[in-house]
């Protein structure tokens, strides 16, 4: 009840601060009109799209191209920079049109290096948000060290990115990296209540990440105290959405029906799809939580309708290629540059080429050649480098895919009341986990082609372990070779064990009944040998030779041309003899 009685009175008071904001714009394009000094006009347009931006005001492009006009008539490149970023942030925020976005921060980038004007640590900043939450994580974080670098004397500035870094940590699980970069962003004085608001809600979502709702919640609920009453609208949303997903995973019904009644009058209003997507998830499974599970499908379309539109226009392929269209116009400048020089330096030896004669042909043969040669390596390297970045993105995607695949069947599952289904589709989810924990592998180890099989087979057993409740009443052996092996090899061999290891946890062991499972595969005479083995009970744990899962088996097993033995002697095992199988290096 006092929940309750805390979010009607920030409610009201976020009313009150709406009009008295509404008076200050009306004020301040009032002065705009009446001022006849350009000067003061680029101040007051500053002031008035920042407080557009923070109210979520779609009047900002329309400001924002008005103030660049003036900028650009009174030559003050500073104020053509910010004018610049304001619409970057429209287009991100207003439209999720990151590609356009994406050309205006190089736009404001090229004003930067014409007038030698530092602000490129906040363009920087602007880029990495881009590709973060276009959920290119390593793209993101190397703007983001870019922008630490240029923000040497501005702690706020230090403070938000290290945040934003902590969170990239947080996504990735490396959680204790994320606690490191949070704590050197506590450490950095600011009593700002927008990086008070971040820290908490980053903070919370991070055991939320980890598992640890009950310590998230305090931390979720002060950010979303802090954001109704300082009106912080770009971040509200995601406040409520972290602490709906606490609450939900400890089973708290508490209020919930405030938060989504919040959502219900509000969440239209939202202009960022990402924002959209994520908290039409979370009131969905408030929803089922609380019984009302005829709202909560109208929420779960919502939701897949936002996730569609979110991919169709999020990806970044566009961005990659403004980026690289960015790149190729710098680097060409800087050759036209050093051509300048090369010419200066030509002019220098033809003075002495009367004198220097046969010997400065030589030396100049010579260098076109090694610097030819380098060139061609050059070239080479970097076009080595974008096939293998495009080949990571693309892994990246697939398992991405693969995920929202493995999500759908998730939600799908808890409307199925029949037990034989609900088993079949929770079935086809680990099959497809197990796929794309393969192409997760691919794209965060250096070896795109390969997988490593001791990592693969002890995440896939350890997933496993977790979705069949086995803890640790099974001891799990490896007898693994430490093979790193083509992904035409490893997809169908990651399915069979999957098929074969949740056999033995389904069926080998009981009532409670301790065992021990072991994992053997290990390259035998230029041949694989794939074994699971338990001390279950027995024959009665297999199925039927006509089920899905032994016809899956067979079919992977012919394409592996792989012979398959079996023994029913203290246990269970099942051994495969590949033939056809491809390592890399």
């Amino acid at each position: 009840m006092h929940q309750h009685r805390t979010i009607i009175f920030f409610l009201v008071a976020l009313l009150s601060l709406c009009l008295a904001n509404g008076q200050k714009t009306d004020s301040l394009i009032s002065r705009i009109e009446e001022t006849s000094s350009d000067e003061v006009k680029l101040s007051v347009y500053n002031e008035l799209l920042s407080d557009f931006y923070n109210e979520r005001n779609d009047s900002l492009l329309y400001y924002a191209e008005q103030y660049l006009e003036l900028a650009q008539n009174a030559n003050q490149p500073t104020h053509q920079i910010y004018a610049l970023e304001y619409q970057a942030l429209y287009y991100d925020v207003y439209k999720s049109d990151y590609s356009q976005s994406f050309l205006k921060y190089e736009e404001a980038l090229k004003k930067c290096d014409e007038y030698n004007i530092d602000y490129r640590q906040d363009l920087y900043h602007g880029i990495a948000i881009l590709f973060h939450i276009s959920d290119d994580y390593e793209k993101a974080l190397s703007y983001y060290e870019l922008a630490l670098e240029n923000a040497t004397e501005d702690d706020s500035f230090q403070k938000k990115i290290l945040t934003n870094m902590a969170s990239i940590q947080s996504s990735l699980g490396n959680y204790e990296e994320a606690e490191q970069l949070f704590l050197a962003a506590i450490d950095i004085e600011d009593d700002t209540f927008e990086m008070i608001n971040s820290l908490y809600s980053n903070f919370g979502n991070l055991y939320l990440r980890k598992g640890e709702p009950k310590k998230a919640i305090p931390y979720l609920k002060e950010a979303l105290r802090i954001g109704l009453e300082k009106e912080n609208r770009s971040g509200i949303f995601y406040d409520i959405s972290f602490l709906m997903d606490a609450k939900i995973a400890m089973q708290d019904k508490e209020g919930l029906d405030t938060l989504i009644q919040y959502v219900d009058q509000h969440g239209d209003a939202i202009l960022n799809r990402r924002e959209k997507t994520i908290i039409y998830r979370s009131v969905f499974e408030a929803l089922q939580l609380l019984g009302d599970y005829k709202k909560a499908s109208a929420y779960q379309d919502k939701y897949i309708k936002g996730y569609e539109d979110l991919i169709g226009q999020q990806r970044s392929d566009l961005v990659y290629e403004m980026e690289a269209k960015y790149d190729n116009e710098k680097k060409k400048k800087e050759i036209a540059e050093l051509e300048v020089e090369q010419q200066r330096a030509q002019n220098e030896r033809n003075a002495w080429f009367m004198v220097s004669g046969l010997v400065v042909l030589i030396a100049i043969f010579l260098f076109i050649l090694l610097r030819t040669k380098s060139k061609s390596n050059a070239i080479i390297s970097k076009s080595l480098a974008e096939k293998e970045t495009l080949l990571r993105e693309i892994h990246h995607r697939v398992k991405n895919n693969l995920q929202v695949v493995s999500s759908l069947l998730s939600m799908q599952s808890r409307f199925i009341e029949d037990k034989k289904a609900l088993g079949a589709v929770n079935e086809g989810q680990h099959r497809v986990a197990s796929m794309a924990l393969i192409h997760q592998k691919l794209y965060q180890d250096n070896n795109l082609s390969g997988v490593n099989a001791q990592d693969y087979i002890a995440d896939l057993t350890d997933t496993l372990v977790e979705t069949y409740g086995i803890n640790d009443r099974v001891n799990i052996v490896y007898e693994v070779d430490r093979l790193n092996i083509d992904v035409d090899t490893i997809i169908p061999m990651g399915l069979i064990l999957n098929e074969l290891i949740s056999n033995s946890f389904k069926h080998a062991f009981p009532d409670e009944r301790e065992g021990e499972l072991r994992v053997y595969l290990k390259e035998e005479s230029e041949k694989l040998t794939l074994k699971v083995t338990d001390d279950g009970v027995g024959q009665g744990e297999v199925e039927g030779k006509n089920t899905f899962g032994s016809i899956l088996i067979q079919s992977l097993a012919q394409k592996l041309q792989a012979s398959i033995q079996t023994q029913n002697e203290k246990g269970f095992m099942t051994q495969l003899t590949i033939s056809k199988y491809k390592l890399v290096s």
